[in-house]
């Protein structure tokens, strides 16, 4: 369904719950009703457009024309009265004339009439190639705005019928070089057809001019002085038009091309005086849209055009403290524009004066009133207040008083009332802007770029959004789909259906530097196979990222369905839901670095995930401190160098596990491991020798555990830092031992390594403690010395005693007379 112009900016979270959403101004035209109650109907509000009424241009002629009448006749031997009558019969006849499937061939016939037609009057035409030159000039000019019509077939079918007739005399013979003509373009039609993004209209136009040109030329003995002159205010006219955006309806240029042709062959030598017209076309939902030429030069991006926002610094103060008190949109224009030197900085100072000083009529916008206020530029200025299309109005009026080309588009849009997985209506719901900068167009949207509104509270707040001035085309089109697709300006354009099915994207996740290609998959919904489903995001700088999932239809959230890492600069969400159906996951984001530390995470983007079903034995993810597993913020922060395990899940083969971190810096590391909350003591023990941490997991049994790993750096008090990973056993010892208990970090075990020892037995011990005088192993009351060896290891073997009391190891250090204890073992039977 159609969404309403407000769009999710940012959100309030509330643990379990949906969040409250904070929207931007994606201002719509009409609320849309609760999910339930949605329906595709288009909007009341907005009439929709007749389709643009084709003007027929007519092609006046000098006062001259009675004065060279007489010298034409007798040129052409009275045929010019009997060709004139066919003209208008064809003429007229065109209006009713069916749709004709055929027209690609019939421009090789045109050209052997023509061709034939130009045998017959070789002798007597010396003086009409000047006209015939002027002619195509003409049309040469109008061709290059024709756009793509269905229809133009037609009219080529009933162009040919039209010169078929004015020159259906007898001729003694077909010359050879008519053949050829036909050859070479039987070629081309063949070429055209396997050409692709080819415009069939526009290139048998082509063909159809080159023809008309050539019989010009082979009607002449020689080539007059004057048709250098003609050519040179064609070139003139062609430079013109490439600076102008405008240009007809197919239609028009046909009817006016197939006057022309007449009135050539009815006069022969009359001059052709006029400008054409340069109608817009009204688009659908009331914006009006003045048409583009074919060649518009291919869109610069944002940062080509704009290296540093800092340029506009002075022109965005003055827009956004602009005095009140102008009288007229005039006034007002003409103060800010006092400093603009350019189109850019024209457009740039309007654009934020209007996204600084309207306000998004959100009360008008909840009870539908709006639909009774006026929109046009004069109340927007006066109230200021508005929606989308009054926003739109007002700063393409602005721009035209500034002397800035400035349409206003509409479209389907995905507002704020939007939700990924909505389908669309077949009306617009949206209005935006697009200006002419040297020749290309840059697409813009005041209202999102306003500010945000809270549709419960009915607030609006100015919040300028730089995202929505002159976004390029490829990120535009992620939430803004125009009626008229060419206003994509892309040269690849995106389906609506596509459009549809894409995952949500927030400005946010373009402002964090990130696009659509990073994503995979790019496409919503998202189905679950084997039971889960994975969506990764490429981060081309360290960032930090949460989630929320709820079933589609509403409900708590179930985050514990989701786990996300980090690996190799890659942003990973596996999503496991725990029952068949529908489901919004949506993502937040923000840059990670010590600058963003205390700022709240936006919106990014969301998806719709279409689970199957959970796989037999399902088993939702633990829930955490944080929002991600595994080592990569410690690496993306470059807080270690190296992991042996970079993933998030670590499958445990035979109940054991030995994970290797290596820092840049002396690091001091604690760990332990847990089960649904429940703490499995001493099952995780970290030993540390100069910069390569290892840590050893045991399971006590089989199932899923998490693993935390606490890191300080030297001097610190706390351990600040910490690390998740996922345990998975499905096979393990029985009545496997834990680790030692230990109570220092640098002491470095060797063994013995389980933590439960059996009494009265001899055991070796050998262990790593810096900084020691001396090493004792302490049971039953005894003490027992171990010897230290040249690599500062301390070894020896030593009693265990009684069963049922607990084994130290202790250390004391030089210059001391008390001893530290370093490890502590059971004694069992």
């Amino acid at each position: 369904m159609g969404s309403s112009c407000s769009k999710l900016r940012s959100v309030d979270v509330v643990e379990g719950q949906r969040p409250v959403r904070k929207v931007s101004v994606k201002n719509g035209r009409q609320p849309t009703p609760p999910r339930r109650h949605r329906q595709l109907a288009a909007e009341q509000h907005c009439p929709n457009n007749s389709p643009s009424q084709d003007s027929t241009t007519k092609i006046q002629q000098t006062d001259g024309e009675e004065d060279t009448q007489e010298q034409v006749e007798a040129a052409v031997h009275g045929e010019s009265k009997e060709t004139t009558d066919v003209t208008n019969v064809e003429q007229k006849k065109e209006q009713t004339s069916p749709n004709n499937e055929h027209a690609e061939n019939t421009v090789a016939e045109l050209q052997e009439t023509i061709g034939e037609h130009d045998d017959q009057r070789q002798a007597d035409v010396h003086d009409d190639s000047k006209e015939t030159t002027d002619v195509t000039t003409v049309e040469q000019k109008k061709e290059r705005n024709i756009p793509n019509n269905e229809g133009n077939k037609d009219t080529v079918v009933e162009l040919q019928e039209t010169i078929g007739e004015q020159d259906d005399h007898p001729q003694a013979e077909i010359h050879e070089d008519s053949k050829e003509i036909a050859d070479a373009t039987a070629v081309e039609q063949k070429k055209e057809q396997t050409t692709p993004d080819s415009d069939p209209c526009k290139d048998t136009a082509t063909e159809l001019k080159e023809t008309i040109g050539e019989q010009g030329d082979q009607g002449q003995a020689e080539v007059h002085e004057e048709s250098k002159e003609t050519t040179d205010v064609t070139a003139v006219e062609q430079k013109k038009e490439q600076t102008t955006p405008d240009s007809e309806p197919w239609k028009d240029n046909a009817t006016e091309l197939q006057e022309t042709i007449g009135e050539q062959g009815d006069q022969g030598q009359e001059e052709v005086h006029g400008d054409l017209a340069d109608p817009s076309v009204q688009n659908n939902e009331g914006a009006s849209t003045t048409i583009m030429e074919q060649k518009t030069p291919k869109p610069r991006t944002k940062k080509d055009l704009i290296p540093d926002l800092e340029v506009f610094k002075d022109l965005d103060e003055r827009a956004v403290q602009a005095p009140e008190g102008h009288a007229t949109i005039k006034d007002l224009v003409l103060y800010l524009i006092e400093t603009a030197e350019t189109p850019l900085e024209k457009a740039r100072v309007l654009f934020r004066w209007v996204t600084s000083h309207i306000q998004y009529a959100v009360d008008s916008y909840v009870t539908g009133s709006f639909k009774s206020q006026s929109t046009a530029p004069a109340a927007v200025f006066q109230q200021r207040m508005s929606v989308c299309q009054g926003y739109s109005d007002l700063y393409k009026e602005m721009c035209s008083l500034a002397d800035v080309k400035c349409v206003t588009i509409s479209g389907r849009s995905k507002g704020g009332s939007y939700q990924v997985g909505d389908k669309f209506g077949p009306n617009s719901d949206h209005a935006w802007n697009a200006v002419e900068i040297d020749g290309r167009w840059y697409l813009l949207d005041c209202t999102w770029a306003a500010g945000n509104t809270h549709l419960q509270k009915r607030t609006f707040e100015f919040e300028y959004n730089e995202h929505y001035f002159f976004t390029d085309p490829e990120v535009f089109v992620t939430d803004h789909h125009p009626m008229d697709n060419k206003w994509q300006l892309l040269e690849e354009l995106v389906p609506l259906n596509i459009f549809e099915n894409q995952a949500h994207f927030e400005s946010s996740f373009f402002n964090l530097g990130l696009l659509p290609k990073f994503l995979s998959p790019t496409m919503s919904p998202v189905c679950t196979q084997n039971g889960e489903a994975t969506i990764s995001i490429k981060i081309p700088e360290p960032m930090t990222f949460k989630y929320d999932i709820y079933p589609y239809e509403g409900g708590c959230s179930q985050n514990e369905n989701v786990l996300l890492e980090i690996v190799d600069n890659v942003a990973m969400f596996q999503v496991a839901p725990a029952q068949k159906g529908k489901f919004l996951l949506q993502i937040y984001g923000k840059k990670r670095c010590p600058a963003t530390r205390k700022l709240s995470l936006s919106q990014i983007c969301s998806y719709v995930v279409d689970s199957a079903g959970p796989m037999p034995g399902h088993v939702a993810f633990p829930r955490l401190e944080t929002s991600t597993w595994g080592p990569g913020p410690w690496l993306l922060d470059g807080f270690i160098s190296d992991v042996s395990h970079p993933k998030a899940i670590v499958t445990l083969p035979e109940g054991e596990a030995k994970i290797e971190l290596n820092s840049v810096k002396p690091l001091q590391y604690m760990c332990n491991m847990k089960e649904d909350g429940l703490k499995w003591s001493n099952y995780a023990i970290a030993q540390v020798n100069d910069l390569t941490a290892s840590v050893y997991v045991r399971a006590p049994k089989t199932g899923q555990f998490t693993l935390t790993i606490w890191v300080k750096e030297e001097g610190d008090k706390t351990y600040s830092k910490s690390m998740y990973y996922l345990l998975k056993c499905n096979k393990c010892k029985t009545d496997a031992s834990p680790y030692p208990k230990k109570y220092n970090s640098r002491c470095l075990l060797y063994e013995p390594l389980d933590g439960r020892l059996a009494g009265n037995r001899r055991i070796h011990f050998r262990v790593v403690c810096p900084n020691s005088e001396k090493v004792v192993v302490i049971a039953n009351g005894k003490w027992q010395q171990l010897v230290r060896n040249a690599n500062d290891s301390w070894e020896g073997d030593a009693d265990t005693g009684e069963q049922g009391k607990i084994l130290s190891v202790s250390r004391k250090k030089p210059g001391e007379k008390q001893y530290w204890t370093l490890l502590e073992y059971e004694v069992v039977a």
